[in-house]
């Protein structure tokens, strides 16, 4: 059975309105890299 497409996006936000910050994570890792050197490759 199809879902309609509001179905689907009213679950999709529930779902990233559960997740932690996810701008401040994302924000706050790029930071990190910026802040550190990439490990050397093998």
């Amino acid at each position: 059975m199809r879902r309609s497409p509001n179905e689907r996006r009213s679950r999709d936000l529930g779902t990233y309105l559960r997740r932690p910050a996810p701008d401040r994570v994302l924000v706050e890792a790029a930071a990190h890299f910026g802040r550190h050197a990439l490990p050397e490759p093998d």
